[in-house]
């Protein structure tokens, strides 16, 4: 049965899973990191889980026109295989403790070697194929707003650093926005070679990610303006400023408390990610972590839940793909075979 919600607290994690191998991986099948069940892609016949070697295999009589021993579909494929467990050779508690840390605000390395007992290259790995997922996330964010719905948006610029006389993090410019109600958010980083965004840059990604009857608030800035009226959706605007630099007909909200959610936003952020030994190069990824970590808060979901259904969506099981499969006949004598007779077999590739 499919996981529809569960929730872990970091430490709940450690107790429930630490070297438990066998709640892993159930954990694991719930959440379709790993399948359930398996049918082979030839006979369409449910394949044996063969726990020894974490695959699965079909053993179906074959039809056949001549006498003789019976023929068998030897069809066997990885447990792991094409999953995000992928070619893993750490225990799966171990996994499931690492990305536990990942999700942390508190993460760092030597928790996992001094915890998990890792080394340097796999926690690295690890970490690596992790932000793979946030950052696939990070790609794929949802629109947010609504008829009636109250949403602040705001540019911002993560200026450069310096550490030791040389620059460690290059200027890069934000586009976001917040719900009032709910605190839902979506951040963009801009391409904008250090220049501040234009409207023909953030047009199209308010139309994009802010849904059509939402009230935008936004500074008394002309990019915004021009932006939105030129979308000819049906947006209300409402800008954020002193009434005195504004135009005729323009509607004004009073800069105050319920008006400064974006800029509070901006600042989490950035404490988040302007720290001494960041890079440019990784921002990317830095900023997908912090957003999936936050967008938890925001829709109430198990942060644990959230993580592997979202690493199931992105590294669905090659045997639950609708991919073509090589199968080959065997013959056989008895309804079983040995270990022995095993080896002579030709499994999936992937199958350790």
């Amino acid at each position: 049965m499919a996981c529809t919600s569960c929730s872990f607290s970091y430490y709940e994690c450690v107790v429930k899973f630490y070297e438990d191998n066998e709640a892993s991986l159930e954990f694991f099948r719930s959440h379709g990191v790993l399948p359930r069940t398996v049918v082979c892609p030839r006979c369409k016949s449910p394949c044996a889980y063969r726990k020894d070697r974490r695959a699965w295999r079909c053993r179906k009589s074959l039809p056949s026109s001549t006498p003789g021993p019976k023929k068998r579909c030897s069809y066997m494929v990885s447990d792991s295989k094409g999953s995000f467990l992928t070619n893993a050779n750490i225990p799966p508690w171990k996994i499931v403790l690492f990305v536990n840390h990942f999700l942390s605000q508190l993460w760092d390395h030597r928790t996992v070697f001094e915890c998990i007992e890792l080394s340097t290259s796999t926690s690295v790995d690890w970490r690596s194929f992790c932000c793979e997922v946030t950052d696939a996330w990070f790609q794929n964010q949802d629109p947010i707003g609504g008829a009636g719905v109250d949403v602040e948006i705001d540019v911002t610029l993560i200026a450069p650093s310096r550490y030791n006389g040389s620059t460690y993090l290059e200027p890069l410019w934000l586009f976001g926005g917040i719900e009032r109600s709910t605190k839902r958010k979506f951040v963009l980083t801009l391409k904008t070679n250090g220049e501040p965004p234009s409207k023909s840059t953030l047009a199209p990604l308010i139309k994009r990610y802010i849904k059509p009857g939402s009230v935008i608030y936004s500074e008394a800035d002309s990019v915004y303006k021009d932006s939105i009226s030129e979308l000819g959706l049906p947006y209300k605007h409402v800008v954020i400023s002193d009434p005195e630099s504004l135009g005729e007909g323009d509607r004004v909200a009073r800069r105050d408390e319920n008006n400064s959610l974006i800029h509070l936003f901006w600042r989490e952020l950035k404490m988040w990610v302007k720290r001494p030994g960041i890079k440019s190069k990784y921002m990317h990824q830095y900023l997908s972590r912090y957003l999936f970590i936050s967008s938890v808060a925001d829709d109430k979901t198990s942060i644990l839940h959230k993580f592997f259904a979202q690493a199931a969506k992105l590294y669905p099981p090659f045997s639950q793909r609708q991919l073509p499969a090589t199968c080959r006949s065997e013959d056989s004598n008895s309804e079983t075979q040995s270990d022995e007779e095993d080896e002579g077999l030709q499994p999936d590739p992937d199958i350790s």
